[in-house]
C-alpha cells in the first residue's frame, strides 16, 4: 500500500502530512500544527504541495490484509486460520480493527452471540484485564473474529452471516 500520512494543519489553513520524525514532510514543527484524524489528501485545493511531492515518494507499506495475515501465522492451526488466511490474501474487507480494554467495550464490538465456531477461546480471551485487539473479517458467508494480544498467540472464530440464517 501506498505510504499514508495524518493530516496536520498549520495556522494558515494549509494541509500537511505529519511525518514519524516529530514534525511534517516538510519540516514544520508539530508544536506548530493541528493534527486531524484522516489521512493527508497530496493534490487536493489546500494541502501542502511539498509534503504531497514527499509523501509520493515515500516507500510503500503491507497492507492491511498483509499485516493481519502476517499477525494471524501464530494462531492455533486449523480450518479456521488456513480459511482466514487464504481469504486475506484473496483481499477479504476487514470491517473493523480496534483496540481497547478486554473486559470492557471491545466485548460490545466483538458481537460474540453470534459466533458459532470457536465462541468459547474468544471469550476467554477478552476476559483480559489488558488491551486487546479485535478484527472482524468477512469473505463469503463468514465472519472471522480475531483476538490479538500481545505476547500471545491470535484467538480465531467464526459467525455465518450469509442468508437464511
Amino acid at each position: 500500500m501506498p505510504a499514508a500520512f495524518a493530516a496536520a494543519e498549520s495556522p494558515d489553513g494549509v494541509e500537511h502530512a505529519l511525518g514519524n520524525a516529530g514534525a511534517t514532510l516538510c519540516g514544520l514543527p508539530r508544536r506548530n500544527v493541528e493534527l486531524y484524524r484522516h489521512h493527508f489528501r497530496p493534490g487536493q485545493p489546500g494541502s501542502c504541495p511539498r509534503c504531497g511531492d514527499l509523501s509520493a515518494d515515500a516507500p510503500s507499506g503491507p497492507s492491511t490484509q498483509e499485516r493481519l495475515h502476517g499477525l494471524i501465522a501464530a494462531a492455533a492451526p486449523g480450518p479456521l486460520r488456513d480459511e482466514l488466511a487464504a481469504a486475506l490474501e484473496r483481499g477479504a474487507e476487514i470491517s473493523l480493527w480496534m483496540e481497547g480494554p478486554g473486559s470492557g467495550f471491545i466485548k460490545h464490538h466483538g458481537r460474540l452471540e453470534r459466533l458459532t465456531e470457536g465462541r468459547k477461546a474468544v471469550v476467554t480471551a477478552l476476559e483480559s484485564d489488558g488491551r486487546v485487539g479485535l478484527a472482524h473479517v468477512l469473505y463469503g458467508d463468514w465472519r472471522s473474529t480475531i483476538v490479538l494480544r500481545d505476547g500471545r498467540p491470535p484467538v480465531i472464530a467464526r459467525a455465518f452471516v450469509g442468508w437464511p440464517q
